[in-house]
């Protein structure tokens, strides 16, 4: 046997596995690649089966993420333990545990931590630099590059901390004693490594201008500014800037270092809500994509014929260098979805472009991920980035823009997460020519890997656009016999479709003269031939020709008569449509009203008449043109929904005169409201989640409703947004509900028609509850009040606490404590006089919170348990589930953590089942903060890393600044004291940003508590520590100091005391920092800290801390 020889598995810039001359860089799966890496970079210990399994395949069943653990396992052992290798030598594991043999694996990062702990204990400057050096030439990028599971976001950013450092370090000494070269190649290597890490492109033009090098230091300004731009849209800081303008002058060009795109940008930045300064690190990126942005390609479930070779003629042009867009044309029905389709999955299942390695558009290894977009039903290009966050099956942010989300999940996509270039397939743009191609410009321009698929009607004439004409199928020759029809592929599709509705249909020697006129008659259009396969049953090729020469109008409606195939289309179509009866015609022409689909109930509301005819005949007619494939049929959870092609739908409606379409479209709207309204109404109880599936089903008619609306009826338009409201702030359609009550409340402000004060408050309140979810509390604020006050002067009782209570949540999230129990209060008060049950527990559960920010649990338990068994009552579960939750929390405040476990678990599991996402974003912070404070640290991170994902996929700005704090309090227990100071530096920027006192608070708390450990408390105090040492000392000590007394200045402005259960080890801290500080200079420190509050008192922590 032969010794197993050592491994070294590099882990920063990517994962590599290297023994002697072999190198390996890919595995069988990406998560065989991050089990090896998640063993490598834990190497110090064996891990239990089930915590590798809930690391790696968190979303999928227990059996299942087991079986694929013991596939990765067995894939990674052929891998480091080929033949003739000892067995065993590399993988440890066992039938509870695995784990790598430390013996026989080393990684860049032990020898990274190692240089620089080495660094730290020489104390000659020579070797320190020595020791710096080769750490930061070892740094050869972020930690695992192209890897993103939920352990890694907060590792990546304390090795990088820890290389900048590194970096800052050495510059300085190699500056010292005047070595500028070297510490010129040193700043290179950092802004190679990190291109958008500001203040590395700063050290790096400042060295540049002290070698005397000004051309080139304003060079890396220009490369910045634009690679700044083209990421993120966006100038760089005005110290940098000013930099620039400071090397410009030197260089005699003042006023030309500034671009013309520059200024450009400058003057028409618009801030991006959630998006942080491009010139901030982001220490926790993107939520893990494995479990969110997987391609969503339909699984077709027929045959495709005579497309092969196009197929792999289509995907290498779209693979091709310099294809950004490839246009798939032709006339509605030749195939476009089709062949899309066929194309995107043979690039999916072969694993790679049929074209050789892109370097410049294809991200690595050529691995394309693509999603299939549905446009047919979209016309408004606002909503076209909308409809692709559907397709990715990933939320609306509240908390940024559609595009930038999609932007920043693409450019993650495509350069982090996946080794392979990003395709949106856009299916149907042609009614989004010209108005929707700025968008797919914009995304082009964003996201450098990204390429687009588009099948449309006609180009969209954008740069780096190819067009594809996607013809007919090829037709048989009238002379061909039996055995040659058969080979041909319009005959093929003719006959497999036959054949789905008649088993027995074969081409024969009698039929084959009428099957090939048939096929050339119909133009190997492939929608016609289906349709006329769907006659099969009843109708043998002879009579399928008879029908065309007897009823076929060539000539058909002027928009077909500019390309034959579009008259050949619409002449199988009118065919099969002059076969319906005529009260079945009607009936077809009025189901072109719906959009995205419908079902038996509303095709029975909406298109039967009061003409004996129709009158319960719509499962009936639904039934026939299902049989005739006018109809398609889908199988919903409890009910069939149907829909028709959008060549179809289109078809149907020019069946119809302005009169009848104008009545159809106000039938629509007037069901699209009433099923709005009675499935609000019965959201509050255990229905909640059938409910909102069925809106959210509806979407796209609600849409139509609400533009038709805005059009014809803003009153009924009023009524559609209250009835949605609930809907959008659930589901995180924050984003699109205040962009039609924008545009709704704009065509009121102009309607002749009478529209009530009560309505618009109704309508403002949800505007107020929406821009809440965004975190945009100043503004959800104003709206409230704004309606309160039109409730009021109406006397509304009703709607009026209504907005109290939603007043009292805003205040609260802002820190106004006293003003949100007023709310509260006030709301109870009239919620009781009118005996409105769930109003009630909604402000029962308001005041408990308000008990607990007070520390006076009892009276939150209290009021809590008032509220639960009201829920309870209605059988509200997003309410009970709630309720529960913050039982939990009391329970934690009181150490009784079983009781509060088995409350949160109770309330996650109630969430779970209807979907509710934001709710699992708070119970996963409270389980982890369960088991943070059992000292079950691994745990409590993988709970906080859900809540965080969650929380960005809904966008809850609020939520993921605590679910950072979170994992930041993890990493101070666990001593990682920079990676917490990091984390809890970037939840206080975002508890800023949307004025949440309380939080703010409660953060500088925490970086005051890591300053007082920065002090070295226990060391000082013993005199361990000598001049420059205690002077170092002193300063973090005094920062704790100052920070401490400005929280506590603002905690009783606001009147927000220290929870009951933090005071002792709070006091015992003070005592600690005033005795080692001295009581004279703790004082004053304190004294000068309290005069901070607010704002000064975070810019401060900013300034001093982050350094």
């Amino acid at each position: 046997m032969k010794m197993t020889r050592p491994w070294r598995i590099e882990l920063l810039g990517g994962l590599r596995a290297r023994c002697a001359d072999q190198v390996i860089t890919r595995f069988r799966t990406q998560k065989a690649g991050a089990l090896l890496a998640y063993l490598a970079y834990h190497h110090q210990r064996t891990h239990p089966r089930e915590v590798l399994v809930e690391v790696l395949w968190p979303d999928i069943e227990p059996a299942a993420a087991r079986n694929n653990l013991r596939v990765a396992l067995v894939s990674l052992r052929h891998q480091l333990e080929p033949p003739g290798a000892t067995a065993g030598g590399v993988i440890l594991a066992d039938r509870a545990s695995l784990g790598l043999n430390p013996l026989a694996i080393s990684t860049d990062v032990i020898e990274f931590e190692a240089t620089l702990q080495a660094a730290a204990q020489v104390q000659d400057a020579g070797e320190r630099v020595q020791f710096w050096g080769k750490a930061v030439e070892l740094y050869q990028g972020a930690l695992l590059a192209g890897f993103y599971e939920n352990w890694i976001p907060v590792e990546e950013q304390r090795l990088e901390e820890l290389f900048f450092r590194a970096v800052r370090n050495l510059i300085t000494e190699l500056e010292q004693n005047r070595q500028l070269e070297r510490a010129l190649h040193y700043a290179q290597h950092a802004v190679t490594v990190a291109p958008l890490r500001e203040e590395a492109r700063r050290e790096l033009m400042r060295l540049y201008v002290a070698i005397g090098e000004l051309p080139a230091a304003l060079r890396q300004y220009h490369e910045f500014e634009q690679l700044l731009e083209k990421q993120w849209g966006e100038v760089p800081s005005a110290a940098t800037r000013a930099l620039a303008h400071s090397i410009s002058q030197q260089a005699g060009k003042s006023g030309d270092w500034k671009t013309a795109r520059s200024s450009q940008v400058a003057k028409g930045r618009v801030a991006k809500k959630g998006i942080e300064s491009p010139g901030t690190s982001h220490l926790l990126p993107l939520p893990d994509a494995s479990g969110v942005l997987l391609p969503n390609l339909p699984r077709q479930l027929n045959r495709c014929f005579g497309r092969a070779a196009e197929c792999a003629s289509v995907a290498a042009l779209l693979m091709a260098e310099n294809t950004c867009v490839l246009t798939l044309t032709g006339a509605g029905g030749s195939g476009k979805t089709r062949l899309s389709l066929e194309v995107a999955w043979q690039l999916t299942e072969s694993g790679s472009s049929p074209a050789p390695p892109v370097p410049r558009r294809a991200a690595p290894d050529n691995v394309p991920r693509i999603w299939f977009v549905p446009l047919a039903d979209v016309n408004d290009p606002h909503l076209v980035v909308d409809a692709i966050l559907s397709a990715m099956q990933v939320d609306r942010s509240p908390q940024s823009e559609p595009l930038q989300q999609v932007v920043s999940l693409l450019n993650a996509q495509g350069m982090e997460l996946h080794p392979g270039v990003p395709i949106l397939l856009l299916d149907n743009y042609e009614q989004l020519v010209p108005s929707g191609v700025p968008v797919v410009r914009l995304l082009l321009e964003r996201v450098p890997h990204l390429k687009c698929l588009v099948t449309s009607r006609h180009r969209l004439n954008v740069p780096g656009e190819r067009e594809h004409l996607v013809a007919p199928l090829p037709i048989p020759d009238m002379s061909d016999i039996p055995q040659q029809l058969v080979q041909n592929a319009s005959v093929q599709l003719l006959v497999d479709r036959a054949q789905s509705v008649r088993a027995d249909f074969q081409v024969t020697k009698a039929n084959a003269p009428d099957v090939a006129k048939l096929c050339r008659r119909l133009d190997g259009i492939p929608l016609a031939l289906e349709l006329a396969a769907a006659r099969a049953q009843t109708l043998t090729v002879a009579q399928m020709l008879a029908h065309l020469d007897q009823r076929l109008d060539f000539g058909g409606s002027a928009r077909y008569k500019t390309e034959a195939r579009h008259q050949t289309l619409r002449a199988a179509i009118d065919w099969s449509y002059r076969l319906l009866s005529p009260a079945l015609q009607c009936f077809f022409a009025r189901l072109g009203i719906f959009r995205g689909g419908w079902t038996h109930e509303a095709a029975a509301a909406i298109c039967e008449a009061v003409e004996a005819p129709f009158v319960g005949a719509t499962l009936d007619y639904l039934t026939q043109l299902r049989n005739c494939s006018l109809v398609l049929t889908q199988e919903g959870t409890l009910e069939m929904r149907f829909h028709m092609l959008e060549t179809l739908r289109e078809y149907a409606l020019d069946q119809l005169n302005a009169e009848e379409l104008a009545n159809l479209a106000r039938r629509h709207a007037a069901y699209v409201v009433e099923l709005a309204e009675t499935t609000s109404r019965a959201m509050a109880g255990s229905q909640a989640k059938s409910c909102l599936d069925i809106l959210e089903r509806e979407h796209d008619n609600l849409r139509a409703a609400l533009g038709w609306a805005i059009e014809h009826d803003v009153p009924v338009g009023l009524r559609l947004l209250q009835a949605l409201g609930h809907f959008w702030h659930v589901r995180g359609y924050a984003h699109e509900g205040r962009l039609w009550i924008e545009r709704m409340l704009a065509a009121a402000d102009k309607s002749v028609a009478e529209i009530s004060p009560e309505a618009r408050a109704k309508v403002l309140s949800w505007d107020g509850v929406l821009a809440w979810s965004q975190g945009e509390f100043t503004t959800a604020r104003t709206l409230l009040e704004k309606g309160l006050v039109m409730q009021r002067a109406s006397g509304n009782e009703r709607g009026i606490a209504a907005l109290l209570s939603n007043l009292g949540c805003v205040t609260r999230d802002q820190g106004d404590f006293e003003a949100a129990r007023n709310h509260f209060e006030e709301a109870l008060s009239l919620y009781t006089t009118l005996g409105m049950k769930g109003g009630i527990a909604e402000a029962l559960f308001g005041l408990g919170n308000i008990a607990c920010n007070y520390s006076q649990y009892q009276q939150a338990r209290d009021y809590f348990e008032s509220s639960l068994a009201l829920y309870r009552e209605l059988d509200d579960q997003r309410g009970i589930a709630f309720v529960l939750n913050n039982l939990g929390v009391v329970a934690k405040h009181q150490d009784d953590y079983v009781t509060a476990y088995r409350l949160h678990e109770e309330a996650l599991q109630l969430q779970q089942e209807i979907g509710d996402k934001a709710g699992m974003g708070y119970t996963y912070v409270d389980l982890g903060d369960v088991a943070r404070h059992q000292h079950d640290y691994e745990a409590a991170r993988t709970l906080y890393e859900r809540s965080l994902a969650l929380r960005r996929e809904v966008g809850d700005k609020s939520g993921i600044a605590h679910t950072l704090m979170g994992l930041a309090m993890v990493a101070e227990s666990e001593s990682e004291r920079d990676t917490a100071r990091s984390v809890y530096i970037q939840a206080l920027k975002l508890f800023q940003a949307i004025q949440e006192k309380d939080s703010t608070i409660c953060c500088l708390e925490a970086l005051a508590r890591l300053e007082m450990q920065r002090g070295g408390v226990s060391s000082a105090k013993k005199g361990a520590a000598k001049g420059a040492v205690v002077a170092v000392l002193t300063k973090h000590l005094n920062n704790t100091a100052r920070l401490w007394g400005a929280t506590q200045a603002w905690r009783e402005l606001i009147n927000f005391p220290l929870p009951l259960d933090e005071r002792d080890d709070y006091e015992r801290y003070v005592a600690q920092v005033r005795s080692t500080l001295g009581p004279e200079k703790f004082l004053v420190a304190w004294a000068e800290g309290s005069t901070w509050i607010g704002e000064q008192a975070v810019s401060y922590a900013l300034e001093k801390l982050q350094k």
